[in-house]
């Protein structure tokens, strides 16, 4: 319990912890997400079965984790959103859950690859 909390906390930073983020913060605990999946060796490189998992995962830089962290967010607050469209209270309150986790991946992105404004 102290786990999801904790990373509530991480997923909504200065924020107050609402319904989706404890949801959210329990999918990551159960069940952490996958690596990404990482591009075909080039000819003479070894191929990425014969790297130990932890190489692989060390190889995307931490912006990346991040920005895919939060894509996976806002990918589970949409399904919240679609889950909850019969109630209109719920359906508003996880619209603004979407919004929020759009800023979030916003600001990821502009970390991630600078601003391209």
């Amino acid at each position: 319990m102290l786990t999801v909390y904790d990373r509530a906390c991480q997923l909504r930073p200065g924020r107050a912890i609402v319904e989706e983020t404890v949801r959210a913060a329990i999918r990551e605990t159960i069940a952490p997400p996958e690596p990404p999946a990482l591009a075909p060796a080039a000819a003479g490189e070894p191929a990425g079965e014969d790297l130990d998992e932890d190489e692989l995962v060390d190889e995307v830089p931490e912006e990346i984790h991040e920005l895919l962290e939060r894509i996976d967010l806002l990918r589970n607050a949409v399904a919240d959103l679609r889950i909850n469209a019969e109630d209109p209270v719920t359906a508003r309150r996880e619209l603004r859950n979407v919004r929020e986790e759009v800023d979030q991946v916003t600001e990821a992105l502009q970390i991630a690859y600078g601003d391209a404004h």
